[in-house]
């Protein structure tokens, strides 16, 4: 636990502060702890002066790292502070530490020798650590301790440790399935309803974890946003989809691929740039490419994700919104979400035959993203009378079971060379 130190006075007193705004605007707040491990013997190697020195660069170094509006506080001779007054996900601190951690880590130019530190951090965000300034620096005082004797560059405080231990093997597994290669794409197939024909494929992530063992992103995808690993799990697929993509085109149709984005990596803000920068190496035009994003994502921070997804259609890249209908404001932002398809939830199409009410629903989907100039896609098709209902209904684009299972790369190629019209 922390001890109160007369020093510490101004920047409690300004953490209350803070509180008060973000609880009376129902914000998320965060706090960072940051720790120079060796600080004692880096005083000793380098002299007082020279450390006392290096510690105001980190401490500049981590103010210019994150929002501005957020200066770093310094707390002791070896601890610095900042408040994030506005977290928009708290998801995005994971993915935030570990960027801050590898900035920090960087080595520093100090009166002319090079130095290096080994920084440590705890995060605690209210209101789910505490609601009080003590109580969310007790949190985060408690995560940089949890840190520290673990040996890792962060924790967020809520985690045991024997949960941290897992998440962090974990992530060392998936670290090495990216280096092994033993992450891949599956592609579930998607036919035009018009035409039936193929016109594009949602890439679905898997991880082949040991000979027999095939892993869903539901199992490794949360934790590698607690971890931050999330980035560049999001970097591979988009890369991995837009390559792979060029080379999967049928009855000279240039097919589309889809590719699903986490809440976390959608309010990234260097998801555009990966885009941009993969659609650039790659060489594929930015109208094949489709962003997809939960309706719940989209409703956590409408104005943040409708800025992201807006740059992104800037680029020609298209945006469908998935699981379209479980939201309790879907029809609200009809006319103003950036978006060129929806998808309607597979709930409503598995039971839409013997369901007038599920049938209703997907009619009044359609009708209204047509109105607003918005492509349809069915998820969940199991059989061909929700087929040739969705054909009725006028809907555009339908995926599931009964057109294909998700398949390897090399099978969808293969399903694609002997496909017959539906």
């Amino acid at each position: 636990m922390l001890n109160p130190a007369i020093r510490w006075q101004p920047f409690i007193t300004e953490l209350r502060k803070e509180l008060e705004t973000a609880q009376r605007k129902h914000h998320t707040l965060g706090l960072i702890l940051v720790e120079i491990r060796q600080f004692p013997s880096l005083n000793l190697l380098h002299g007082f002066n020279r450390v006392e020195a290096l510690v105001r660069k980190v401490q500049g170094r981590l103010t210019d790292a994150l929002p501005k509006g957020a200066p770093a506080s310094r707390l002791g001779p070896d601890r610095l502070a900042i408040i994030l007054p506005d977290v928009t996900l708290p998801e995005l601190l994971a993915v935030a530490a570990r960027k801050l951690a590898a900035r920090l880590a960087e080595p520093y130019r100090v009166e002319g020798e090079e130095l290096l530190i080994n920084p440590c951090i705890g995060i605690a965000h209210s209101p789910d650590h505490g609601e009080s300034a003590e109580a969310l620096m007790a949190e985060a005082d408690h995560a940089l301790a949890s840190a520290r004797d673990m040996a890792m560059p962060y924790a967020i405080a809520g985690k045991a440790a024997e949960d941290w231990l897992r998440a962090l093997h974990l992530e060392q597994e998936l670290e090495n399935a990216l280096a092994k290669d033993d992450l891949l794409l599956y592609y579930q197939p998607q036919i035009d309803l018009r035409s039936g024909q193929p016109c594009g494929a949602e890439a679905l992530m898997r991880w082949a974890h040991g000979a027999d063992n095939m892993v869903t992103p539901e199992t490794f995808i949360p934790v590698a946003e607690t971890t931050g690993k999330i980035v560049g799990l999001t970097e591979w697929a988009l890369n991995t989809a837009i390559r792979q993509v060029i080379d999967l085109d049928y009855a000279a149709t240039e097919l589309s691929i889809s590719v699903n984005v986490s809440a976390s990596s959608l309010y990234d803000p260097d998801l555009v740039m990966t885009v941009e920068s993969g659609l650039a190496i790659w060489g594929l035009a930015p109208g094949r490419l489709t962003i997809e994003i939960t309706e719940s994502a989209l409703m956590r921070n409408p104005t943040l994700c409708f800025e992201h997804l807006s740059r992104l259609r800037a680029l020609g890249v298209r945006v469908a919104i998935d699981d379209f209908g479980t939201g309790f404001s879907s029809l609200a932002y009809f006319k103003t979400v950036p978006a060129d398809e929806v998808k309607i939830d597979q709930s409503f199409i598995k039971h839409m035959a013997g369901d007038a009410e599920d049938a209703r629903i997907v009619q009044l989907i359609i009708d209204l993203s047509h109105t607003f100039g918005l492509k349809v896609v069915a998820e969940g098709v199991e059989n061909g009378e929700a087929l040739a209902r969705l054909r009725e209904l006028g809907c555009d684009i339908a995926q599931g079971y009964h057109l294909a299972r998700p398949l390897d790369y090399r099978n969808y190629k293969r399903w694609l060379a002997e496909f017959n019209p539906v």
